[in-house]
């Protein structure tokens, strides 16, 4: 029998308190956005980008 790892809690909370953060973050910066640049012009670039990094 192999010994299983035991999760370091902190630094799972740590993942999981940024992962919020960066969905979060998304809401701010579209309102910023959608603000200053045009709606349709602003989701070609985020569907071109997802579409490079993918």
């Amino acid at each position: 029998m192999t010994p299983t790892a035991k999760p370091n809690m902190a630094f799972e909370l740590f993942l999981l308190v940024l992962l919020a953060f960066l969905w979060g973050s998304s809401y701010s910066f579209m309102k910023i956005a959608v603000e200053t640049i045009p709606p349709f012009s602003l989701i070609a670039f985020r569907v071109s980008l997802a579409a490079v990094l993918l």
